[in-house]
């Protein structure tokens, strides 16, 4: 089950590990379980496409140019 919290201490899963763990077992097509997989799998692309897409305006923004 799936814990929120902001204890560093605490062991918490990753989204790919959750995806590897969830995908490794045998689950039927079309099932909660499956749509969890492709679900946790958008959100970490956005995830990642909108952290890429900051850090290139903040790349373009503070770049220096050298002759």
């Amino acid at each position: 089950v799936p814990n929120l919290g902001i204890d560093p201490r605490e062991s918490y899963e990753t989204m790919t590990t959750f995806i590897a763990a969830t995908g490794k077992g045998d689950i039927p097509t079309g099932s909660i379980g499956y749509k969890t997989i492709f679900a946790v799998g958008t959100a970490l692309f956005l995830l990642t496409l909108a952290m890429n897409m900051i850090a290139i305006r903040f790349v373009r923004r503070y770049r220096q140019v050298y002759e």
